[in-house]
């Protein structure tokens, strides 16, 4: 018998597993250091308005960056925005946690 499992959380988890004979018996597995925490932004703050340019670097610790975009384009790390406008930017770590921030810059 084969079973597969995706797991979000930390913690234990009983599977009944069996052998050729058709023998059931329990198996309990530890499942631990899943990422659940969202990538880390820096340069820019959730709904803040700002009077000059912003630079935005984002890592994440745990599992690594996948992707970012700002305003649904693609940027690296180390992005400076100078440009008067709306903008939000979206960081997704490699276990797909995503960090969104709504942010503007006026003049």
């Amino acid at each position: 018998m084969k079973i597969s499992a995706s797991y979000t959380t930390t913690s234990s988890y009983s599977f009944p597993e069996g052998d050729s004979t058709v023998n059931l018996y329990s198996n309990k597995d530890k499942v631990s250091g899943i990422d659940t925490t969202k990538p880390t932004v820096k340069g820019v703050k959730n709904n803040k308005r700002y009077k000059k340019k912003v630079t935005i670097k984002y890592y994440d610790k745990a599992s690594g960056i996948k992707k970012a975009t700002l305003n649904g384009k693609r940027i690296k790390s180390g992005k400076k925005v100078t440009r008067k406008g709306k903008y939000v930017l979206k960081v997704w770590d490699k276990a797909g946690n995503v960090r969104v921030i709504k942010f503007r810059i006026i003049k």
